[in-house]
C-alpha cells in the first residue's frame, strides 16, 4: 500500500529511480526514509560516498582500488584547509551534476587526514 501510494505521487522522470530503489530489500527504517526524503540512506542510514564512476566490474575493481590509492596516498598524510563547500545536484540519472550552492566555511578551519 505505501509502496503503490508513493509511486503514484511522484513524476514520471523519478519513477526509474524510485522503482530501483524500492526493488532493493529495504527496511522499515529505509522504507519510510524513502517515503519522507526520496532517498533510504538518510540520517541514522547515511553512509558518506561519492559516486565518481558508473559501477566497475568486479574483476577490474582491485586494479581501480590501487590506482587510486597510488594516486592519493600523497595527500592522505597532509592536514588540509577547507574554506568552501559546494552543493551539486543531479536533476535526473545520467545527467551532469551542477552547482546548487556554494557555502563559505570558517577561515582557518583546519581539517586532519584521517587516515
Amino acid at each position: 500500500m505505501l509502496r503503490r501510494s508513493l509511486k503514484s505521487s511522484i513524476g514520471s522522470g523519478d519513477r526509474d529511480d524510485l522503482e530501483r530503489r524500492m526493488s532493493r530489500q529495504l527496511d522499515e527504517v529505509e522504507m519510510t526514509n524513502l517515503v519522507t526524503w526520496g532517498y533510504p540512506y538518510v540520517l541514522g542510514r547515511f553512509r558518506f560516498h561519492m559516486t565518481l564512476t558508473d559501477r566497475v566490474p568486479e574483476d577490474r575493481r582491485a586494479a581501480m582500488r590501487a590506482r587510486l590509492e597510488e594516486m592519493f596516498e600523497p595527500y592522505l598524510s597532509e592536514d588540509y584547509h577547507i574554506d568552501t563547500l559546494l552543493l551539486f545536484v543531479q536533476e535526473h540519472r545520467g545527467a551532469d551534476f551542477v552547482v546548487r550552492s556554494q557555502f563559505a566555511l570558517k577561515i582557518g578551519a583546519a581539517l586532519k587526514s584521517a587516515v
